[in-house]
């Protein structure tokens, strides 16, 4: 099936994620601000030189305590100071637009801040009509908490307060408590956001912690080990899921072309199809799915073939923009998690996938984990796989080999690579660099509309060689990636032209008119001849 030409965002090529606080600094305070993204659009598109994306995802830039780095809100409807003003984020969104380039900001609806005046009203007494905003429970025997439950950041979701003797529940940090969306008014509040933002030219938003909206209002205790440890969280997934995933969305049909991006983090053994189950319920084709899983499969075919399939049963390209996400500002980087090379081989997949990429500002420069960052309580809870924190993936852009990397004339509120090779300026006129990488697959991606909207198609043949082709009309493409350590020969039942390699300076040769050896971690795009 091909994909229809009436969504939300068709004729856009590729989503950007800028987390604001790295990407450039205007004011020399060490902190990036919305000046200077600004100041960097013409890297993203609309010169020589361009990158060639034309939608930028912007991290929290709202009033916030910074708890949470900006997703702990205090006014969501306006601009930190620290990030400058809603005058200098009118005049991103014009520049932006006069490059053709979308912009889409991060809706927070699961939570505000603890300062939020809100939870201020809230928390003051029991009868305030606020009070139902949140989420509050009565303490068990002896001062306990309601249930079990464990929040993401570790520890208990229960936070007592003891002016109003009740706990009141938070998925994250203490200082972000759940709003309740059981309550219409927090509905409302909601959507009168949405269209704040919208009404000031924002063409699309991203959903943050949409999965954990809806809660088990059972409160039951999720079942424990033999040591004691809670085996499973069941704050999440509520009946009410899919319904208020439609509050939020219901509204967007009143203006063209913008898209509401979801973001379905895997929670326990939940199966990917239940996963977009409610999004893909809403039948709405401004709702796209965001698709995260791909952060932690290991790098082999039967890996990547069971995660393929199963999305592309879960969610249908021809009606959503299924949006592929390797890796962002809660994750590892890809070459740190991949490797060198199997991170080039993922950019090819990442640009041959149905729906929209988004890249994580860096990778298109090969920037890895920082190996010099200090954890601290912002960065969350550290995980196993991250054990300093998420910070080792918010570092400066490496703009330059200089000593603030061209991000700040002050001292960076992060310390930035020393590593001179992974720089734009670097990387700029070097034909076979990452950089070069992404420009020559986001040119492919606008010059074929089967690379974005054409028929999917996996074959599962070959062992250790994905492969999979994107049709449209009389245009095939075939990506094939070697997921193994050894050379393979991989030969295509129709003759081909080689168009791309993870490597653009030494790509192997077609020989035998059909027929490839891929190096181990290689990628290749290739071409049915004669199209």
């Amino acid at each position: 099936m091909s994909g229809r030409t009436n969504r939300a965002w068709d004729g856009v090529n590729a989503l950007y994620q800028v987390y604001i606080r790295s990407f450039q600094d205007s004011s020399s305070d060490g902190v990036g601000d919305i000046r200077g993204i600004t100041s960097r659009l013409d890297y993203l598109k609309d010169s020589d030189d361009s990158l060639g994306v034309d939608a930028l995802l912007l991290t929290p830039f709202y009033a916030s305590p910074m708890v949470d780095y900006g997703y702990d809100v205090v006014d969501h409807c306006a601009v930190d100071p620290k990030f400058g003003t809603l005058q200098d984020f009118d005049e991103l969104v014009a520049e932006a637009h006069k490059r053709n380039i979308k912009i889409m900001v991060d809706l927070i609806p699961n939570h505000t801040s603890d300062q939020h005046s809100w939870f201020l009203e809230s928390r003051s007494s029991r009868q305030n009509p606020k009070r139902n905003w949140y989420i509050w429970h009565d303490p068990k025997k002896g001062l306990a908490p309601p249930n079990n439950w464990q929040s993401k950041f570790g520890g208990s979701v229960w936070e007592y307060d003891e002016h109003t003797e009740q706990y009141y529940y938070h998925t994250f940090f203490a200082e972000q408590p759940d709003l309740n969306w059981e309550n219409p008014d927090v509905q409302r509040a909601i959507q009168d956001i949405c269209r704040f933002w919208v009404d000031r030219g924002v063409d699309g938003l991203r959903v943050d912690a949409a999965i954990y909206l809806a809660k088990d209002r059972s409160f039951q205790d999720d079942p424990v080990d033999d040591r004691g440890r809670v085996l499973e969280h069941g704050m999440s997934y509520g009946s009410q899921q899919d319904s208020y995933f439609r509050n939020i969305t219901q509204f967007f049909h009143e203006y063209q072309n913008t898209l509401v991006l979801i973001e379905a983090y895997p929670e326990g053994k939940q199966q990917t199809a239940l996963r977009y189950r409610d999004i893909v319920a809403i039948g709405d084709e401004q709702t796209a799915p965001l698709v995260v899983e791909g952060m932690w499969l290991p790098f082999n075919t039967a890996s990547f073939r069971e995660f393929l399939s199963s999305t592309m049963l879960a969610i249908d390209p021809t009606r959503h923009i299924p949006v592929f996400c390797f890796g962002n500002h809660d994750n590892q980087r890809l070459v740190s998690k991949f490797g060198y090379e199997q991170a080039r081989a993922i950019a090819i997949i990442q640009m041959t996938l149905p729906g929209l990429p988004l890249i994580y500002y860096g990778e298109e420069i090969g920037m890895t984990n920082a190996n010099n960052i200090t954890a601290n309580r912002a960065d969350g809870a550290v995980q196993s796989h991250m054990p300093l924190g998420r910070g080792v993936v918010r570092t400066p852009m490496q703009w330059e080999n200089s000593n603030h990397a061209g991000f700040t004339k002050g001292v960076a509120w992060l310390p930035h690579h020393t590593n001179s090779t992974n720089t734009v300026n670097a990387q700029i006129n070097d034909p076979d660099s990452f950089l070069s990488l992404y420009k020559n697959l986001l040119v492919l991606r606008r010059k074929h509309s089967a690379l974005r909207t054409g028929e999917f198609v996996l074959d599962d043949t070959l062992d250790g060689v994905l492969v999979y082709s994107r049709m449209d009309g009389e245009e095939e493409f075939i990506t094939a990636v070697n997921m193994s350590p050894e050379p393979i020969v991989y030969t295509c039942d129709i003759p081909v032209d080689m168009l791309i390699s993870s490597h653009p300076c030494d790509r192997p040769y077609v020989f035998d008119g059909s027929s490839v050896q891929l190096q181990p971690n290689e990628a290749v795009i290739l071409k049915r001849k004669g199209d």
